[in-house]
């Protein structure tokens, strides 16, 4: 071999006794590629981040049909439960009716209302008896109490819409799910009570103040429009406006700070006690006083039981879900989900503000010694502790549902409870066939009538008698105004309530008994919670 010529050998630079061995590069052939669907294991692979959970706790199209599905469950049994109530028309009922009927009359064709039971009426005759009364038209008491179904049905819906905005969906249908038996709510979907509407636009206004947390200044003030429409509608609504200032204030301040959240409480402060000022002036809150504050009946120990056995459980089950709040404020398993964006004072003045409403419709009662509008007043208290009764029912049942039996006991204990009291409401008046039975034959074309059982003689015997003929006595103020007829002989029929107390009733009962005008011709006994009561219905000798 040729060192010299040969391209292998090539002698370094400087150095002709050094011999450098060159290899030129060998070339590689191409690779081809995996075939299709065969992972490629030669090549780097990064892994990609881990989420700490399987699924997500936003909103979803399957999580929101499958709340709606349940709702409409729980809608369903509210209806059922209300519609399996039966009596005729309590005295408050027939009151509102014949009022509704009035106040129709006179927007249709200009006839003057004649009739004193307007103050028997918990809020503005022109509201909610005229939308009774238009549904009485149809179907008589029944057609009547349908409405305040349908505005008790929509109640529950709108509770279940805004707690879902406050919290999520499963405290939401836990709220709506023991909302919708308790005995009030039962109750009043079957019931001529101004409570249902006023419920309802109760709970438009703390919709639109949750909703308006997220939104600007100007939207929270829509909601002292409903608010206002509430308390004309039904006074004891006032009782939850504490609900509807913490609503407005949490929203603001976990949002957008704590200068925000105070700024828009004072707005709508400002706003709802001018509106409600003006209306004050204007006559439409004349009633507030005496609704919120009965006169005595002198039975404080029946208040404090009936307090204790309507508010009770739901007020316990109340402050439970709320010390479970301020305890921790996460509300579902998935952990990173919920940043805390609210401090634990913050979070108090929620509590506090939702629980207000019951804890103030409880003690005004105990204050009045009275069971009068006890039952209503509370049933608008209990509205905003619904959310809090949803959270120790979610607390209650665990992460990944790990105990639904303790929760579905507590919902059963809470239905059996709706289920009895319900009853038990709707059985604390009697029917109404043996009085009016009674009562019809001695009804005259002029005749004057005093009774202390309220509308329900003016109401069923409208046929024969107009309102006007009759005299409501079922406070003790009205029973001392119409002692001078007793004596004087003015009334034809005396109908008077052992039920009804106080000195006025006192000495109307013994004018009647002392007068030689009237005598007794039959009496009408019943248990109204537990306490044996009667009518008894006097006519004047002929």
């Amino acid at each position: 071999m040729d060192e010299t010529t040969d391209s292998w050998f090539a002698p370094r630079a400087g150095d002709p006794d050094t011999i450098r061995l060159s290899v030129p590069p060998v070339p590689q052939p191409l690779r081809p590629g995996p075939p299709p669907g065969v992972i490629d294991y030669t090549t780097p692979y990064t892994v990609p981040t881990t989420p700490p959970v399987a699924w997500s706790a936003g909103p979803s199209a399957r999580r929101s049909r499958v709340s709606r599905l349940f709702l409409l469950a729980v809608l369903l049994l509210q209806l059922c439960l209300s519609l399996r109530l039966r009596n005729t028309a309590s005295p408050a009922e027939a009151a509102t009716l014949v009022v509704g009927r009035a106040e129709l009359a006179h927007l249709q064709h200009g006839t003057p209302v004649a009739t004193d039971l307007v103050q028997h009426v918990g809020g503005a005759p022109a509201l909610y008896p005229v939308l009774a009364a238009l549904g009485e038209s149809v179907d008589r008491v029944a057609g009547a109490r349908l409405v305040s179904l349908g505005l008790m049905l929509a109640t529950t819906a709108l509770l279940y819409s805004l707690i879902r905005r406050l919290f999520n969906e499963r405290v939401a249908l836990g709220a709506a799910a023991v909302y919708a038996v308790l005995q009030s709510t039962v109750v009043q979907g079957f019931s001529v009570s101004c409570e249902a509407l006023g419920g309802l636009l109760l709970v438009c206004s703390g919709w639109i103040a949750v909703r308006a947390g997220r939104r600007p200044l100007a939207t929270a003030v829509l909601a002292a429009v409903p608010a206002v429409a509430a308390v004309v509608t039904a006074h004891a609504v006032v009782l939850a406006l504490p609900a509807l200032a913490a609503l407005l204030f949490f929203g603001g301040a976990a949002r957008h700070g704590l200068r925000t959240g105070i700024l828009r409480l004072l707005l709508c402060s400002v706003l709802t006690g001018g509106l409600l000022a003006a209306l004050g002036a204007a006559g439409a809150l004349s009633g507030l006083r005496a609704d919120l504050l009965p006169e005595p009946d002198g039975v404080l120990d029946a208040s404090i039981r009936a307090a204790a056995v309507w508010t009770g459980p739901f007020l316990a089950a109340a402050l439970v879900g709320g010390g479970c709040y301020l305890w921790r404020e996460r509300l579902n398993e998935v952990p990173d989900s919920e940043p805390r964006t609210t401090s634990r004072a913050l979070r108090f003045v929620l509590v506090a503000g939702l629980c207000t409403p019951a804890l103030l419709a409880a003690a005004i009662q105990l204050r009045a010694q009275s069971t009068a509008g006890l039952a209503e007043h509370t049933g608008l208290g209990l509205l905003f502790a619904a959310p809090l009764v949803g959270i120790a029912l979610t607390r209650l049942v665990g992460a990944h549902f790990r105990y639904p039996q303790l929760g579905l006991l507590a919902w059963v204990l809470l239905l059996a409870l709706g289920i009895n009291q319900s009853t038990g409401r709707f059985a604390s008046w009697p029917d109404a066939s043996p009085l009016l039975t009674a009562a019809y034959p001695h009804l005259a074309p002029n005749g004057r009538y005093l009774t202390q059982v309220g509308g329900v003689e003016p109401y069923y015997l409208s046929d024969y008698s107009t309102p006007g003929q009759w005299q409501s006595a079922t406070t003790s103020a009205a029973s001392l105004r119409a002692v001078p007829g007793v004596e004087q002989g003015s009334y034809r029929l005396v109908i008077l309530n052992s039920a009804v107390t106080g000195p006025g009733s006192g000495r109307l009962a013994a004018a009647v008994s002392r007068s030689n005008r009237y005598r007794l011709i039959t009496q009408i006994r019943f248990r109204a919670y537990g306490t044996l009561v009667g009518y008894s219905v006097y006519v004047l000798r002929s």
